[in-house]
Protein backbone atom coordinates (compact mmCIF):
# COMPACT_ATOMS: atom_id res chain seq x y z
CA UNK A 1 0.00 0.00 0.00
CA UNK A 2 2.43 2.42 0.53
CA UNK A 3 1.37 4.93 -2.26
CA UNK A 4 2.38 8.58 -1.42
CA UNK A 5 -0.09 9.96 -4.23
CA UNK A 6 -3.35 11.45 -2.76
CA UNK A 7 -6.28 11.55 -4.93
CA UNK A 8 -9.46 13.87 -4.48
CA UNK A 9 -12.97 12.13 -5.08
CA UNK A 10 -16.11 13.79 -5.19
CA UNK A 11 -19.26 12.42 -3.87
CA UNK A 12 -21.89 12.40 -7.18
CA UNK A 13 -24.92 14.49 -6.40
CA UNK A 14 -23.54 15.78 -2.61
CA UNK A 15 -22.50 19.70 -3.07
CA UNK A 16 -19.14 20.29 -1.18
CA UNK A 17 -18.54 16.51 -0.01
CA UNK A 18 -15.23 15.40 -1.29
CA UNK A 19 -12.39 12.51 0.46
CA UNK A 20 -8.87 11.74 -0.02
CA UNK A 21 -7.55 8.97 -0.15
CA UNK A 22 -3.87 10.18 0.69
CA UNK A 23 -1.63 6.92 0.37
CA UNK A 24 0.17 6.06 4.05
CA UNK A 25 -1.64 9.48 5.40
CA UNK A 26 -5.15 7.89 5.16
CA UNK A 27 -8.49 8.52 4.87
CA UNK A 28 -9.79 12.23 4.47
CA UNK A 29 -13.12 14.03 4.76
CA UNK A 30 -14.65 17.27 3.70
CA UNK A 31 -18.29 18.22 3.65
CA UNK A 32 -17.31 21.67 2.98
CA UNK A 33 -15.47 21.82 -0.55
CA UNK A 34 -12.47 20.88 0.75
CA UNK A 35 -11.78 23.81 3.14
CA UNK A 36 -11.66 21.75 6.21
CA UNK A 37 -10.60 17.89 6.28
CA UNK A 38 -11.41 15.61 9.12
CA UNK A 39 -8.92 12.56 9.17
CA UNK A 40 -10.72 9.10 9.87
CA UNK A 41 -8.25 7.37 12.23
CA UNK A 42 -9.54 3.86 11.43
CA UNK A 43 -7.46 4.03 8.19
CA UNK A 44 -3.98 3.60 8.47
CA UNK A 45 -3.51 3.86 4.47
CA UNK A 46 -6.31 4.74 1.58
CA UNK A 47 -4.58 4.15 -2.05
CA UNK A 48 -8.03 3.92 -4.17
CA UNK A 49 -12.03 5.15 -3.14
CA UNK A 50 -14.94 4.64 -5.00
CA UNK A 51 -18.42 4.95 -4.85
CA UNK A 52 -21.75 3.26 -5.47
CA UNK A 53 -25.43 3.15 -4.93
CA UNK A 54 -27.12 3.71 -1.42
CA UNK A 55 -28.32 0.61 0.27
CA UNK A 56 -31.95 0.71 0.40
CA UNK A 57 -33.59 3.17 3.04
CA UNK A 58 -29.75 5.01 3.33
CA UNK A 59 -29.24 8.20 1.74
CA UNK A 60 -25.28 8.39 1.11
CA UNK A 61 -23.72 6.26 -1.39
CA UNK A 62 -21.37 3.26 -0.52
CA UNK A 63 -18.38 3.72 0.00
CA UNK A 64 -15.61 1.42 -1.76
CA UNK A 65 -11.84 1.75 0.00
CA UNK A 66 -8.66 -0.22 -1.01
CA UNK A 67 -6.37 -0.26 1.82
CA UNK A 68 -5.44 -0.48 5.18
CA UNK A 69 -8.34 -0.76 8.31
CA UNK A 70 -7.95 -1.52 11.78
CA UNK A 71 -4.43 -3.25 10.75
CA UNK A 72 -6.15 -5.05 7.82
CA UNK A 73 -5.28 -4.72 4.65
CA UNK A 74 -7.71 -5.11 1.92
CA UNK A 75 -10.80 -3.84 -0.38
CA UNK A 76 -13.54 -2.15 2.12
CA UNK A 77 -17.27 -1.62 1.73
CA UNK A 78 -18.83 1.10 3.94
CA UNK A 79 -22.40 2.56 4.07
CA UNK A 80 -22.36 4.90 6.77
CA UNK A 81 -19.75 7.23 5.72
CA UNK A 82 -16.60 4.90 6.30
CA UNK A 83 -17.34 4.45 9.82
CA UNK A 84 -18.59 0.75 9.35
CA UNK A 85 -16.74 -1.69 6.86
CA UNK A 86 -16.72 -5.07 5.37
CA UNK A 87 -13.57 -6.66 3.96
CA UNK A 88 -13.42 -8.05 0.77
CA UNK A 89 -9.63 -8.74 -0.09
CA UNK A 90 -6.36 -7.09 -1.80
CA UNK A 91 -6.90 -5.43 -5.47
CA UNK A 92 -5.73 -1.66 -7.31
CA UNK A 93 -8.35 0.17 -8.38
CA UNK A 94 -11.92 0.07 -6.87
CA UNK A 95 -15.43 2.16 -7.69
CA UNK A 96 -19.37 0.88 -7.01
CA UNK A 97 -22.06 0.57 -9.43
CA UNK A 98 -24.09 3.28 -9.07
CA UNK A 99 -27.55 1.58 -10.24
CA UNK A 100 -26.93 -1.68 -8.46
CA UNK A 101 -26.10 -1.43 -4.21
CA UNK A 102 -23.68 -3.50 -2.96
CA UNK A 103 -22.16 -4.22 -6.79
CA UNK A 104 -18.25 -3.94 -6.62
CA UNK A 105 -15.93 -3.46 -9.34
CA UNK A 106 -12.30 -4.04 -8.49
CA UNK A 107 -9.00 -3.98 -11.05
CA UNK A 108 -6.51 -6.62 -10.12
CA UNK A 109 -3.31 -4.88 -11.27
CA UNK A 110 -3.18 -6.72 -15.20
CA UNK A 111 -5.32 -9.59 -14.12
CA UNK A 112 -8.86 -8.80 -15.18
CA UNK A 113 -11.56 -6.63 -13.64
CA UNK A 114 -13.83 -8.59 -11.08
CA UNK A 115 -16.90 -7.42 -10.15
CA UNK A 116 -18.82 -8.53 -6.93
CA UNK A 117 -22.31 -8.56 -5.24
CA UNK A 118 -23.58 -9.28 -1.58
CA UNK A 119 -25.50 -12.81 -1.29
CA UNK A 120 -27.52 -11.35 1.22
Amino acid sequence: MGAALQKLTAVPSIAGDVWISGGDKGLLHSTYGGRTFTTLRSVQSASALGFGKAKPGTNYQALYLIGAVKNATGAFRSIDKAHQRGVFGGVGVITGAPDTYGRVYVGTNGRGLQYGTPSS
